[in-house]
This record gives structure tokens, sequence and C-alpha cells, in this order.
């Protein structure tokens, strides 16, 4: 930064330029959501401010452009575009982390992702630099590329390079290559189900794993995770064993979700196929395979970008439940394992930014959504089939962003993750009271609550994060 001001983000919707104590703000750039902002770095002389403009798409994926403009305000200049690199790169795609500095000899230093096929699916990850001319702030000369490396794409892995750093002398770049994945955990919950014990990981490897349910009688966790190659596969494992039981694969194909039907029978799971990020997605089945063992069969398919889930409650007699984006509703049905989508259960209308999760109740007569609205976000809407009516459970205030919800066994509460005002962990009564179950400082994100039958446990999804920083001389 220099010392003249600070330029900074305000949220992702805005570039913020003022004094070094903070005064005299003002805004050097704005944009509105699916665009957002990031990464400012000021020039050596601290005339201009060049930072990333990202554009979301449709499919989650997004796209960079590296514009520069005077610290003084003015008009914006593109320096650097996925028009300027090779095929299906970007430069700086990943929002909340720092991707841009500038070297003393004016040459803008930026990270790019590359989604390729080298022999399997990857993505190519490289440092590069465009010199700008001091006098105009445009780009000199063609972007170059300083250093590149692949990294496999797998599910619930992610990986990133970012926060370069120059030397004084410029002669020197360190930066950072972040791996980050998912992992089961589990804890052990007081009979209240308001307080739990320390919990600990129970998937062990780097490979990604996302917990799905439960057998019925509590003693082993389903889960998906890639462990056994770049798609993911349904797991078994008992909750005293270190090994996982491979139930659920196709080759090519991801498998996940997996649940079994209230009477037992069945295993449902979804079935997707893997493809490089950006490319179009193909069409998804909801798959059956008896539980006892024997071929999956496909219940039903969807097309490729049909935002649809599924979720079948522990009762034998009741019926699974399935939702499906429609417009501007997600509209739900009953769930026929055999016959596919029954009768319509409800709808409700949701953001098109705020993504919308939700559970069924243990008897399997209601289902709780949080997420999906612009509003307030720390209230739980419930569902109740038999007359059609929602209703809303207002969650004490200091609680909000409500990410993910399960019923507690009893289907008296709800166990429920957020983000504000930091990654939480908590159980929720019918009349919206917070008992904290685990809070970490925002230090890992916490994600899809799953409860055992018979109450006494929770696992859960959690990120570990591997960070080390690296070093390229004479650069």
């Amino acid at each position: 930064m220099s010392g003249k001001g600070q330029g900074e983000l305000d949220d992702v919707g805005a570039v913020v330029v003022g004094g070094i104590d903070g005064e005299s703000r003002r805004q050097l750039v704005t944009a509105a959501t699916p665009t957002y902002l990031s990464s400012p770095v000021w020039s050596p002389d601290g005339r201009w401010i060049a930072y990333v403009r990202v554009s979301a798409g449709t499919d989650l994926t997004y796209s960079g452009v590296i514009e520069v403009r005077p610290a003084a305000g003015g008009p914006a200049k593109t320096l650097v575009s996925p028009l300027t690199l090779p095929p299906k790169s970007s430069p700086c795609n990943r929002l909340a982390e720092s991707c841009l500095s500038w070297s003393p000899d004016w040459r803008l230093v930026f990270s790019v992702s590359q989604a390729v096929t080298l022999p399997g699916v990857q993505v190519v990850y490289s440092f590069w630099e465009v010199p700008v001319e001091p006098r105009t702030g445009e780009a000199a000369a063609k972007p170059e590329r300083l250093v590149q490396w692949a990294e496999p794409v797998q599910a619930s892995f992610l990986s990133a390079a970012t926060n370069p750093t120059v030397t004084a002398d410029g002669r020197r770049l360190s930066f950072l290559k972040n791996y980050s994945w998912s992992d089961v955990y589990l804890g052990e919950l007081t009979p209240d189900g308001r307080r739990m014990k320390p919990a600990r990981r129970f998937t062990l490897d780097n490979r990604g794993s996302y917990p799905n349910s439960w057998a019925p009688d509590s003693r082993a966790i389903i889960f998906q995770s890639s462990k056994g190659g770049k798609a993911n596969e349904i797991f078994r494992q008992d909750l005293n064993q270190g090994v996982a039981e491979a139930i659920a694969q196709s080759s090519g194909k991801d498998c996940g979700e997996a649940v079994l039907t209230p009477d037992g029978s069945w295993i449902l799971y979804r079935q997707s196929t893997v493809t490089l990020p950006g490319a179009p997605s193909f069409p998804s089945q909801l798959v059956r395979r008896p539980a006892a063992g024997g071929s999956p069969e496909i219940v039903f398919e969807e097309p490729g970008g049909m935002w649809w889930d599924y979720r079948c409650p522990p009762r034998p007699g009741s019926s699974c439940v399935l939702s499906r984006q429609e417009g501007k509703d997600l509209v739900f049905y009953a769930l026929d394992p055999t016959r596919g989508r029954g009768e319509q259960l409800g709808k409700i209308e949701i953001s098109p930014t705020r993504a919308a999760e939700w559970n069924i109740a243990p008897e399997g007569s209601r289902l709780a959504l949080v997420g999906g609205f612009d509003g307030y976000q720390g209230r739980i809407e419930v569902l109740t089939f038999r007359d059609h009516a929602w209703h809303q459970v207002f969650v004490e205030r200091g609680w909000s962003d409500l990410q993910s919800i399960a019923w507690t066994a009893d289907g008296k509460g709800f166990f429920v993750t957020c983000a504000e005002p930091d990654f939480e962990l908590l159980h929720v009564t019918a009349a919206g009271k917070v008992s904290p179950l685990l809070r970490n400082a925002g230090l890992q994100w916490m994600y899809n609550p799953v409860p055992s039958p018979d109450g006494k446990y929770l696992a859960f999804m959690a990120d570990t994060r591997d960070v080390n920083v690296w070093l390229l001389e004479n650069f």
C-alpha cells in the first residue's frame, strides 16, 4: 500500500480509497451482483490502482478481468482479460484471496487458472506478469507466464495460487499454494442435544469427504468421497473403524447424496458426469440400488443445469421428498423410489443469488428450509405437508446467514450452521432459542449437520486447509 492512503474493498461491491487513518473515504469504482471486485493494489508511484472485476456465470463459474484506474478517479483501462490468455483461462478468479502485486519496475503480477485435460481432468495454475506504462497506466506488452503447475480436480477439493508479493529489489516473488478439502467430523451430543463433546475428525485422508446419512442402527456413517479416484463414490464406515467400504460407484461419474428409503429396502443417490470447471453440465440421474446389494437402476433423469434435491425420513411408511427449481420457485414433491415424482407438497419463492438448503423431519410430515432469501437471514421456514402451509421460526438475534439445517432426532428442534458472527454449529429450538454446539472463531467452515437416528451423535462437514509459501528467484 502507498503511504498516501488506503485502497480496500467495501464488501465485494466497491473499491474504496481513503487516507492512512481512513479519513476522506470515497468510492473509486462500484459493481452490482453478480459482478464482484477484488484484490486492489497501488502502483509504485501511488497514481494508479489495479483491481480485478470478476463476473459470476449461471453455472457458478467465474471469469476475471484486471482493470486499472487513476487513484484520483477516472475511467478504467483493461490490462488483462481471458482473451489475452490461453483458452479456458481466467485471471484471479478466487474472490476472497489476494491475487495481484505490483513490482517496483512496474510489472503487475497476477495469478491465472486454466481448465485443461492432461490426460485426466485437471486445472493448471500459474503466475503471469504484464508490464505497465507508468504515464498512461496501459499495458506496455503482452502478458507473459512466469511459472505454472497442474493440480487434479476432485470433488470437495480446491486449490489456488494467491497472495503474490514482490521484494523491494524486484528480484524475488513469493506466493501461496492453497489446498482445501472437506472432511467428515463426528461429535457426541448430550441427551438434550444442546451441547456437544469435542468433535473428532472422522475421515483422515485429503481426498474430500461429505456426510450423507447414517445406517439405521446409528453405528455407521454413509458419506461420499473421491478417495478412490477423481470421481465421488459412496462409502460406509463404522464409528469405531478407520477403513471405509465402497457401496456405490460408477466409472467416470460422480455418485453422492446417498440416503436409505424409509422402509430400508433401497439406497437412493445422485449420479452425474464429471466435467471440467466451466464446461457445460450433463444430465444427472436419481439412482436406486437394493440396500442388500444388487444392480443400480435409474429412477429419473434431470437435464443439465437443473437444480434438484431430495431427502428421506427414517420412519417406515413415510414418503421421501424431492425439490426442483422451477422459475423463481423451489417446488417440493412427494418422491417414490420406484415411480419417481408424485404430488406437489408446497413451494416457496427464493432469491436467484441465495442458496437454499432444506431437510425433512424424522416423522416425514414437515420440512425446514434456510437461506434462499435476500432479507433477514436469521429465520427458518417450515412447511407442513398436511395443509401445504409455511410458517417461520425466527432465530435469536446475533445469529444470521443460516446456511444448512437438519432436524433433531426427536423432531423438536434443529441443528443449523451459520456464517455470522463466525462459522458456528448451533442447536435451535422450535421457538428459535440458540445453544452453540461448536464455535471456531471463523477458522473452519462447517456445513451439513447429519444427526444419528438415535440422537446420540452429530456428523457434519468441515473444511481442512493446507497452505505453504513458495519462492520464485530472479523472476
